[in-house]
């Protein structure tokens, strides 16, 4: 019975996750569903989800009806069964072992009464055996994600080497694929360096690589073949946190936490001064921080969804920046601001990179070319591969694939 019990529970808890997952994509995504005149479609969606539901939840009560029914069946037979054998024994004038004497009416009943709390005892077993089949269900998917172990361990006794900054990171004949699609290729035979101090933009069509390339050189994977290197040593050497505390990430879709402003600022740097955090906040351009009620200590709400884009963007940007890291990855960061806006971050990333006390890397992935110009190198992906690397002008007289993607914008 608690098989068949596990079993049902686990179809129900399928169709209702079912369900679930479709209010929760609705109203994620209700200013599109809205936009787009889908609240029918969405509704009949959900309502044929239901119906799924209810019918999973019609055969759960069945099979658990019937499981109880069987049950009851067995109590009430065993209750027969000792009520005709105990009739037996005083009709038959048996001699009870225990006294030595005829089986009396008393002792008949006193056995049969044992029989009946036992049963009923055993019946009422059947709300535990349902709630431990639920228990034992979501403990199998527990363990199953626990006993995960991850190819890139993060955190645990760690006794790979620490590491203070990173002057360079290079890329040697990476291959490299995802795991859910080990079909497609997304990097095919990569080679490529970065050194402190520059700024580096990898441009190409979209699906050629560059977010990769920024995973891996923060060892969100491992390469399949080829070899990824920090100042010279095999990445796979240096412990994955103190690797990423020297790098700085600045994402096409700016992560906020649901709080103030000012924690969201301070996960780049818990222990920073407040001089490096108004200079985090004055680099970034968020100055319209002052106008808000609450200054710094305003709520961003879930996600960020009390901001608009930008200055969702202007914050990540300033978490990153308070960092102070060897290098800064930036993924479309710009992306958001509107051109003033923009004009002024992109020259505090210039001014950044230049400054000798900092030397700070930038690595940027634009498809905006214009922003890209200043670069001091310039690395031009297509379908995994490098095809043409140098400095703006220098690409720009190539009229190769570079200059293909500048005349397109």
């Amino acid at each position: 019975m608690g098989k068949a019990v596990q079993e049902v529970q686990l179809e129900s808890q399928s169709w209702y996750a079912k369900a679930s997952a479709v209010v929760e994509e609705c109203l994620y995504a209700m200013r599109t569903v809205v936009a787009f005149g889908g609240e029918r479609k969405e509704l009949k969606k959900f309502g044929d989800a239901l119906v799924q539901t209810r019918k999973g939840g019609v055969r759960n009560g069945f099979k658990v009806g019937a499981g109880m029914g069987y049950t009851m069946m067995i109590i009430f037979f065993g209750y027969g069964l000792a009520f005709y054998f105990g009739m037996t024994l005083k009709y038959n004038n048996q001699i009870n072992p225990a006294t030595g004497q005829e089986w009396r009416p008393g002792n008949i009943m006193a056995i049969f009464f044992c029989i009946f709390i036992g049963s009923f005892m055993i019946g009422n077993l059947d709300p535990s055996i349902k709630a431990m089949m639920s228990a034992r269900l979501a403990a199998g998917r527990f363990f199953k994600v626990k006993d995960n172990k991850p190819e890139v361990q993060c955190i645990g006794n760690d006794q790979r080497q620490d590491l203070v900054s990173i002057t360079k990171l290079e890329l040697q004949d990476v291959v490299f694929y995802y795991p859910a699609r080990p079909e497609v290729k997304i990097l095919n035979g990569l080679s490529m360096s970065i050194t402190r101090g520059q700024k580096v933009a990898v441009v190409g069509e979209s699906g050629s690589g560059k977010s990769t390339v920024m995973a891996l050189l923060e060892r969100f994977y491992d390469p399949n073949t080829g070899t990824v290197l920090v100042n010279g040593q095999d990445m796979k050497t240096f412990k994955v946190s103190a690797l990423r505390r020297c790098i700085g990430y600045v994402g096409q879709e700016p992560v906020l936490f649901a709080s103030s402003i000012k924690h969201n600022i301070m996960q780049g740097c818990p222990d920073a001064s407040k001089e490096d955090f108004v200079q985090a906040c004055a680099d970034a351009q968020l100055g319209f921080v002052d106008n808000l009620p609450e200054k710094y200590n305003t709520f961003v709400g879930a996600g960020g969804g009390q901001l608009s884009g930008g200055q969702k963007q202007r914050i990540a940007i300033a978490r990153a920046l308070l960092k102070k890291a060897s290098f800064l990855f930036l993924d479309e960061a710009t992306s958001a601001l509107d051109n003033t806006s923009e004009k002024m971050i992109q020259q505090t990333i210039d001014s950044i990179s230049s400054k000798t006390d900092n030397g700070m890397g930038i690595v940027s992935i634009a498809h905006r070319l214009s922003t890209v110009r200043n670069a001091d190198l310039i690395y031009v992906l297509n379908r995994g591969s490098l095809v043409e690397q140098g400095n703006h002008a220098t690409l720009m007289e190539k009229k190769g694939a570079y200059y293909a993607l500048v005349a397109t914008q």
